[in-house]
């Protein structure tokens, strides 16, 4: 993608982005999350330094994102395991969850800067 004209790659750590505060409208992620998590054996019962390095993260993310702005993130993990992860005040984000396919699906959740948590999200 080096000849797109207007792209920029960075490599950093997702832990600590080199990014101002509220400078992104959207973060996309497909994979990162999954990737973090690829040592865990039991979905279930995620190790506690994996818990850490995706709160990191995430409060990365919600630390970059403009008010109104969205984080979407593309997995297979469903909502019984990923919204306990996505679902934390400190995040400042509502979630919305949908999937695409019929057989086997992705799972996109959407988080909106700003937005409340619903009362069922807070209870997770």
């Amino acid at each position: 993608y080096a000849s797109c004209p207007g792209m920029e790659w960075k490599v950093m750590d997702a832990k600590a982005l080199e990014f101002q505060s509220e400078s992104f409208d959207v973060v996309l992620e497909k994979g990162t999350l999954d990737a973090m998590m690829v040592d865990e054996t039991d979905p279930w019962n995620v190790s506690q330094e994996t818990k850490e390095i995706i709160d990191q993260i995430l409060k990365e993310i919600s630390r970059i994102l403009r008010k109104g702005g969205r984080f979407i993130s593309i997995t297979f993990a469903q909502p019984h395991f990923r919204k306990l992860l996505y679902a934390k005040r400190d995040y400042s984000w509502s979630i919305k969850h949908q999937t695409y396919g019929t057989d086997f699906h992705y799972h996109f959740y959407t988080m909106t800067k700003g937005e409340i948590l619903s009362s069922g999200d807070r209870e997770l």
